[in-house]
């Protein structure tokens, strides 16, 4: 579990506008991944999000714990995004498992650090 070390910054964009995460393996790598598919709000709103946080961590968290904290390389506007920098499948399943089922509210926090 990471801990923030910064106060965050709650947005409109939770697991409910998420369709889908799930376990991928980069094309050239095989490296885990988590591939994320939001519903058409969800992808409008995780656009803008990640046009404003270019560079930074974004927090995700599930019942208020933060479970991953990717960066935003750039403006993510297809509606999908790829979680990377994962160390192992085990690890890449979990978050992808605990993304799924929190199609409860989860929060997805800008300027984390």
């Amino acid at each position: 579990v990471i801990q923030p070390q910064s106060p965050v910054k709650p947005t409109a964009l939770t697991g409910g506008f998420l369709d889908r995460a799930e376990l991928t393996f980069e094309a050239t790598s095989f490296r885990p991944q988590v591939r994320l598919v939001f519903n058409d709000e969800g992808g409008r709103l995780f656009k803008e999000i990640t046009a404003r946080n270019i560079n930074k961590p974004l927090a995700i968290t599930v019942d208020g714990i933060v479970i991953s904290a990717p960066r935003v390389e750039q403006a993510i506007d297809a509606g999908e995004a790829v979680i990377t920098g994962i160390e192992d499948v085990q690890e890449a399943r979990s978050l992808a498992e605990n993304l799924q089922a929190g199609a409860l509210p989860m929060p997805i926090l800008p300027n984390w650090q």
